[in-house]
């Protein structure tokens, strides 16, 4: 096996700070060398426990040091870690418990009042579960000395190291199958991409029970920085954790980024420190505002919008910091690394589009999931015939990489021409009542799709539907102004750990309804 996780992060300094947990109590710094030592104990602890290669750990943690520990562990040893959102209740539980047969459970003595032990019952039902051990939310190391009676195998060839839940906007989860060399390659090539170097330090305030949170703290480590975990996230205390510790690189969902910004204090600002923001588009806000608002933090500040997923790991493609503005305002972009491909294939054809041609992002290589763990029938549905993923997204073809345009089922139809939702949702977010906003379409006999926004208003906002109608039709063509804005409808989600995804496959099932009574026409 070429070098894993576990040997490019040994190679860095061991006096170097590896990881900051930011406690409500104070800092916990975490070395490099203390960091392997404690991966070591973990793979001691799993021998002791006759755990074996390919045996399952479930890993029910917030951000604390023994995380990355941990997965570090699987690295050395083999083990595959199984990552559980803290936010996750005894329905998503037991899901995961039947699906994926872990052999061993690691759950904190105790964090945020959340009740692990009635949860884990009503997941297990009638049925035994998995040994579960508890762990304080500080020290990277297991706390139990039955470590130092287990002798750990070096893993020395490839093979899976996480189960990774898809974060979609419907159904259950599923469990992406994802091995070690798909990490190592894709997130030292993102630590690169990133401009992360050593001593950097990187916020990580997203869950590493998600890709992304995952993804930013192993690039962070592979590159030689300080990974700032932050075990509860509150924007205003990653707003100082920025300031207090000279953070230079701080991604997520658009929706995490523009909380820490609102929460900055005035006296804050500028921050000097921050160099880079690679950041998912959740809430509907245009790209170009994201980035306004970010680049407005600090003089030397780029952002841009990067393109990943569960199956396919976070960060597949995205502009270097140094691209044009341009460009760093499309998701996507030139692939991270050399070993994952791409096609962009017509949905009607089949054929590769060429230049300038939409179709189907599909991709391929050793960073692209397996397949689904314990699920044949969902695996083979998720490949072509000749092996190539299906990501269900709707992309353009660009000279140096592709760009995503929408999910498949998302894009619109409107009189004949292809619209993506988010152009008519960014126009709807420019309206000052209008905080987020999301656009699907609804089927009329004899027209096709036409179009239904949904729109949460900011804190005291009143704004008339047809005001707003007006409003999208002052800065959009009239086919692209939706037929109704809906704005007394709570949107539903689905609160994964990467970000909080709407679910427009309810909001679709819903918008045929609001249709029955239609506005007057512009």
């Amino acid at each position: 096996m070429r070098e894993g996780l576990f040997d490019r992060i040994e190679q860095q300094d061991s006096e170097r700070v590896a990881l900051i947990v930011t406690h409500d109590t104070g800092d916990e710094p975490v070395r490099y060398g203390t960091l392997i030592e404690a991966a070591r104990c973990w793979a001691a602890l799993f021998a002791a426990r006759g755990l074996e290669q390919g045996d399952r750990v479930a890993l029910w943690l917030p951000n604390i040091a023994a995380w990355p520990a941990i997965e570090l562990a699987a690295a050395y040893s083999g083990v595959v870690v199984v990552p559980i959102n803290t936010r996750w209740r005894a329905t998503e539980i037991g899901h995961l418990l039947r699906r994926t047969r872990p052999a061993l459970i690691i759950r904190p003595m105790d964090f945020c009042d959340v009740d692990f032990d009635g949860i884990l019952a009503e997941a297990a039902g009638d049925g035994p579960h998995a040994p579960v051990l508890k762990l304080p939310l500080t020290g990277a190391a297991p706390p139990h000395a039955d470590f130092a009676k287990g002798t750990a195998r070096r893993l020395t060839a490839d093979a899976p190291i996480n189960l990774l839940a898809t974060s979609g906007s419907t159904g259950q989860p599923k469990f992406a199958v994802h091995r070690q060399s798909a990490l190592a390659i894709r997130f030292s090539a993102a630590g690169r991409r990133f401009d992360i170097e050593g001593g950097d330090l990187v916020l990580c305030a997203l869950p590493l029970c998600g890709i992304w949170g995952l993804g930013i703290t192993l690039a962070t480590l592979m590159a030689g920085g300080t990974a700032v975990l932050m075990p509860v996230f509150d924007a205003e205390k990653a707003g100082k954790t920025i300031e207090r510790l000279a953070v230079a690189h701080v991604h997520g969902g658009d929706n995490l980024i523009l909380a820490i910004i609102d929460a900055l204090a005035p006296s804050a600002l500028p921050l000097r420190s921050w160099r880079s923001c690679y950041f998912g588009a959740f809430t509907g806000r245009s790209p170009a505002d994201v980035i306004d608002a970010v680049e407005r933090c600090g003089p030397g500040l780029r952002a841009a919008q990067a393109y990943g997923s569960s199956e396919a790991l976070a960060f597949v493609a995205g502009c270097g910091p140094e691209a044009p503005r341009a460009l760093r305002e499309l998701a996507g972009g030139p692939l991270l690394d050399s070993a994952t491909r791409f096609r962009v294939v017509d949905p009607d054809s089949g054929e590769p589009a060429r230049i300038g041609g939409q179709g189907e992002i599909q991709l391929a290589g050793p960073t692209v999931t397996q397949g689904y763990f314990d699920d044949c029938d969902a695996s083979r549905a998720a490949f072509t015939q000749d092996g190539w993923f299906r990501t269900g997204d709707l992309g353009e073809r660009a000279s140096d990489g592709f760009h995503f345009i929408a999910r498949m089922g998302d894009a619109l139809r409107l009189r004949g021409t292809l619209v993506d939702p988010s152009e008519i949702e960014a126009a709807l977010c420019l309206h000052p009542a209008v905080d987020e906003a999301h656009v699907v379409g609804a089927k009329r006999p004899n027209e096709g799709d036409v179009a239904v926004a949904f729109a949460r208003l900011r804190p005291g906002a009143d704004v008339a539907e047809a005001d707003l109608r007006s409003f999208v039709a002052s800065t959009l063509a009239r086919y692209k102004v939706p037929e109704r804005i809906v704005m007394d409808f709570d949107i539903p989600v689905t609160v994964s750990a990467n970000a909080t995804k709407v679910r427009k496959d309810i909001l679709r099932d819903v918008a045929a309804g609001y249709l029955a009574v239609t506005p007057s026409r512009i």
